[in-house]
């Protein structure tokens, strides 16, 4: 029963067996609780954080996508350092902006990882800045914004290269590797040498192929149902009854296979 607000009293009964035989007795106990929180939970709930990741990209805001992916990767980095024992490598908040997405981050170790993380998946470079906003016992203490700066060019993208579609396989802010449409044939120019960004891979729909004679084929759009023809690339299979995927831009059908 309580006794205020952090007081309580519990009547006891025991029984049990002494040197063969049978005792019990009766007992009161008071209880005093007091409440008190982990330093994971006291940090959470008191908005702490000593740093952020900037999610950027390179002369354009993130995609949905690279939003999306950036986020998800954050969180398996914070599941993996708290399984692992890291309890004060948390995750404050994720924030988009205008600009990308924001990382509020508990620790400077689970800043570091999950920019890494997200380099090493997304491609791009990052850079650390230090900001001092005091000192305790002596020691300067510092929150760190790790900028994360995507490339320009993404895993997947179809683009322009000497006149020809190319699709994306890796960029790090200075090269991009690519392979050529159709054939696959694999090359790399500086990201400078790119000459237009048509879109993405999973941009691309799955056409019905309807007929072929020779190098021409009838595809059925899936959104529409519009019937067109387009010129099949040499070496690129595509029978009647097939489904083939096709980025469609304002003027042309780019057969991805």
């Amino acid at each position: 029963r309580d006794q205020s607000s952090n007081r309580s009293i519990a009547d006891c009964r025991m029984s049990g067996t002494l040197l063969g035989s049978p005792v019990e007795g009766n007992c009161q106990i008071e209880i005093l609780w007091q409440k008190e929180q982990c330093d994971r939970c006291s940090r959470m709930s008191g908005s702490y954080y000593e740093g952020v990741v900037q999610v950027r990209a390179t002369g354009r805001k993130p995609s949905p996508r690279e939003i999306r992916n950036a986020g998800r990767i954050a969180h398996e980095v914070e599941e993996t350092l708290t399984t692992s024992g890291e309890r004060l490598s948390f995750i404050s908040e994720i924030e988009e902006t205008r600009d990308g997405l924001d990382i509020i981050i508990g620790s400077q170790r689970i800043g570091k990882e999950i920019a890494m993380a997200i380099i090493r998946a997304m491609g791009g470079r990052y850079t650390t800045h230090p900001k001092l906003i005091g000192e305790r016992a002596g020691k300067r203490l510092y929150r760190i914004t790790y900028s994360v700066r995507l490339p320009q060019y993404t895993r997947g993208d179809i683009v322009v290269v000497h006149g020809r579609y190319a699709e994306v396989q890796s960029a790090d802010g200075h090269d991009v590797r690519f392979s050529e449409i159709p054939d696959g044939q694999q090359r790399s120019v500086p990201e400078n040498r790119i000459e237009a960004l048509i879109g993405n891979v999973q941009d691309a729909a799955e056409y019905l192929v309807t007929f072929r004679e020779g190098d021409t084929i009838g595809v059925l759009d899936p959104a529409t149902g519009e019937s067109s023809e387009c010129r099949i690339p040499p070496g690129l299979k595509a029978e009647p009854g097939e489904r083939i995927r096709i980025l469609r831009t304002a003027d042309d059908f780019i057969l991805l296979g």
